[in-house]
């Protein structure tokens, strides 16, 4: 399984995703559809969880370290 889908299942919307994947033609309306479902809090954990995979990325590419996905979702977190 995929990191990210690995990370939306630890903060509870893995299903959400894959639910609006089958609907939606392009991110943008998939992001803009899940932030419709989602209470506030939840919201802020998904966005600080999107940064978190996209500085997983960028360390992977950069200094060739890989980070698991429950460091990505603790990251966020801990941010948060």
């Amino acid at each position: 399984m995929p990191k990210a889908a690995e990370c939306w299942n630890m903060i509870g919307i893995g299903n959400k995703i894959h639910e609006l994947l089958q609907e939606a033609n392009d991110f943008t309306t998939l992001l803009i559809s899940l932030f419709d479902r989602l209470h506030d809090q939840l919201k802020l954990q998904t966005t600080m969880t999107l940064w978190s995979l996209w500085k997983r990325r960028n360390t992977k590419l950069w200094e060739s370290i890989d980070t698991t996905p429950l460091a990505i979702v603790t990251r966020a977190h801990d941010v948060l």
